[in-house]
């Protein structure tokens, strides 16, 4: 049991501030191009970030001199969807877009590594 290491590791956050249009009146027309009207900085919050991560290596000897080790680990093992950022912008037609950026779902990862 000495040459495997298991870990488990949590990540968490309070939302990310952010910044919505203006409910009452989003778009300004009085500008070429076209500008969105923003509430006041920092108003909004994003949902909390909550991920959770494992791992596990186990250390090994090919022979005398080379030595390796074999891993494994999941990110994001409960899969929860996290908006990491998010920001509007205007289109072709002029219509206010939101954009999120979603981190990845579970995400595995294998890894061999040799030391000579």
């Amino acid at each position: 049991m000495e040459n495997i290491k298991f870990g488990i590791g949590l990540n968490y956050r309070a939302g990310k501030p952010y910044t919505e249009p203006d409910t009452d009146e989003p778009l300004n027309t009085t500008f070429f191009p076209n500008r969105i009207n923003y509430q006041e900085p920092n108003s909004s919050r994003l949902p909390e970030y909550l991920r959770a991560d494992a791992s596990a290596i186990y250390n090994f000897n090919i022979s005398e001199k080379l030595k390796a080790s074999a891993g494994v680990s999941v990110l994001n093992f409960t899969s929860r969807k996290n908006i990491l950022n998010s920001y509007y912008r205007l289109n072709e037609s002029d219509e206010i877009e939101k954009v999120e950026t979603i981190s990845l779902g579970l995400t595995p990862n294998v890894s061999f590594r040799v030391r000579f």
